[in-house]
C-alpha cells in the first residue's frame, strides 16, 4: 500500500512539476521576442527573468514551513493555478513595466513547487531510492522545459509571444487540475518510507537543527549552480543570434540543451545512489566550464551539438544537491530546510540575469560567458567540504 502511494505521489508531483517548469521556462525562448518588442538591453531583458524568480525565491521558505502542517497535495496545486493565472494575465501586458509587475506577481505562486514537491517525494521515499526519486522528479521537470521552446516555435510565428503565453497558462490550469481530481488519494499526506531511517534531531529551536556549516555551505552551492543554469538559459539564445542563427530558430537549442539536460538530472540522480555524490557533482561542472567557452568560438552546427552535453552538466547538478538536502535532514524538518535550500537557489536564479547582462552590456557577450564558466568551477570547490553520506 504504501508503495503504491508513494508512485502515486510521485506521479502527481512530476506531472505538477512538468506544468511549473514549463511556466518558467517558457520565458527563456521568449526573452528574445519580448526584447525586441520593448526594445531592451541584456541588462534590462535579463530584469525580467530577475523580477519574475525573485517573486518565487519570496515564497520558497514560507511555502516549506506551511508544508510542515498543511497537505503538499494542496499547496502544490493551488501554486500552479496561481502562476498559470498569472501567465494568463503576463499575455495582457502592453508595457515592459505592466510586464515587469505581472511577473513578479506570477512568481510569488512559482515558489511553492519545487521545495513542496521535493518534500512530498522524499517522504514517500525509501533512503535506498532517494536521489533516484528526487531525480525523477527533477527529469518531469525538464519534461516541461523541453516542451517549452516546441510550444515557442509552433506558436509564436503564427500568434505572437503573448498569444503564447495565453495558450501555456490556459492548458497549464487545465493539467493542473485534471492532477488534483484524479490524485485526491494522496491529499492526506500518508507517513514516509524514510522518517523511521532518519535520526531525530532536536526539536528544541525554531530553526531546523540543519542550519550549520555543512547546510550553509551546501546552499552556497545551490546559490551558484542556480546562478549559472539561469545566467546561461537567459543569455545562450542571443549568444546563438549572434553567430547569425534566427531568432525563430533558437527554440531549437533550447529544446536540445533542455533534452540534455533531463538526461542530467536522471542520470545524476540514479547515479548518486550508487557512487560517491561528489564526483557526479565534479564531472558535471567541468563538462558546464569546459563547453561554454568551446561553445563561444564554434560554429553553429557544432555549437548546437555541443549544448546537448552543456545541458547534462549544467542541470544533472541539482538532483545531487536535492537530494543531499533530504540526506542530511530528518522528516520534521525538511520542509523548512527544502525552503531555506530553494530559498538561496531562487536568489541565485534572481541575481543571475541582471548581474550577468550588466557585464554583457559594459564589457561583451562572450566576456560574461566566460565569466559563468570560471564562476561554475567554485560549485566543485564548495561541494568538496560537505560530508556527503
Amino acid at each position: 500500500m504504501l508503495k503504491n502511494k508513494t508512485n502515486k505521489i510521485l506521479a502527481f508531483s512530476c506531472s505538477n512539476h512538468i506544468v511549473s517548469d514549463l511556466y518558467f521556462a517558457i520565458m527563456y525562448p521568449l526573452l528574445p521576442y519580448i526584447a525586441i518588442t520593448y526594445q531592451l538591453n541584456y541588462t534590462q531583458t535579463g530584469l525580467i527573468k530577475t523580477v519574475f524568480d525573485l517573486g518565487a525565491a519570496l515564497t520558497q521558505l514560507p511555502a516549506g514551513i506551511v508544508s510542515d502542517r498543511i497537505s503538499e497535495f494542496w499547496l502544490i496545486g493551488g501554486a500552479n493555478i496561481w502562476v498559470g493565472i498569472g501567465v494568463i494575465l503576463m499575455s495582457f501586458a502592453t508595457t515592459n513595466v505592466m510586464f515587469l509587475g505581472m511577473s513578479f506577481i506570477t512568481g510569488i505562486g512559482g515558489g511553492v513547487q519545487h521545495p513542496v514537491g521535493a518534500r512530498f517525494v522524499s517522504r514517500g521515499s525509501d533512503t535506498k531510492s532517494l536521489f533516484t526519486s528526487i531525480g525523477i522528479l527533477n527529469f518531469s521537470g525538464d519534461l516541461g522545459k523541453i516542451i517549452a521552446p516546441i510550444v515557442v516555435a509552433i506558436l509564436v510565428v503564427s500568434f505572437g509571444w503573448q498569444k503564447c503565453l495565453l495558450f501555456v497558462g490556459i492548458t497549464g490550469i487545465i493539467v493542473v487540475i485534471g492532477s488534483l481530481l484524479m490524485s485526491l488519494s494522496i491529499s492526506r499526506s500518508p507517513s514516509s518510507a524514510n522518517d523511521k531511517q532518519t535520526p531525530t534531531k532536536t526539536k528544541t529551536s525554531n530553526l531546523p537543527p540543519v542550519i550549520d556549516s555543512q547546510f550553509v555551505v551546501l546552499m552556497a552551492a545551490g546559490f551558484i549552480d542556480s546562478m549559472i543554469r539561469t545566467a546561461t538559459l537567459t543569455f545562450i539564445p542571443f549568444l546563438f543570434i549572434s553567430k547569425g542563427m534566427s531568432t525563430l530558430r533558437t527554440t531549437l537549442i533550447f529544446t536540445i540543451l533542455y533534452s540534455g539536460g533531463a538526461i542530467g538530472k536522471f542520470s545524476s540522480g540514479w547515479l548518486s545512489d550508487r557512487y560517491n555524490a561528489f564526483s557526479i557533482i565534479f564531472a558535471t561542472k567541468i563538462v558546464v566550464s569546459i563547453l561554454l567557452p568551446i561553445i563561444l568560438i564554434t560554429n553553429i552546427p557544432i555549437g548546437t551539438v555541443l549544448v546537448f552535453l552543456l545541458g547534462i552538466g549544467l542541470n544533472g547538478t541539482s538532483s545531487v544537491l536535492y537530494g543531499i538536502v533530504a540526506q542530511i535532514t530528518n522528516s520534521e524538518t525538511r520542509g523548512k530546510a527544502y525552503g531555506i535550500y530553494y530559498t538561496s537557489t531562487e536568489v541565485g536564479v534572481a541575481i543571475a540575469p541582471i548581474l550577468f547582462g550588466f557585464i554583457a552590456d559594459t564589457y561583451s557577450l562572450n566576456i560574461s560567458m566566460i565569466g559563468i564558466s570560471i564562476v561554475s568551477l567554485l560549485v566543485i570547490i564548495l561541494s568538496k567540504n560537505i560530508k556527503i553520506q
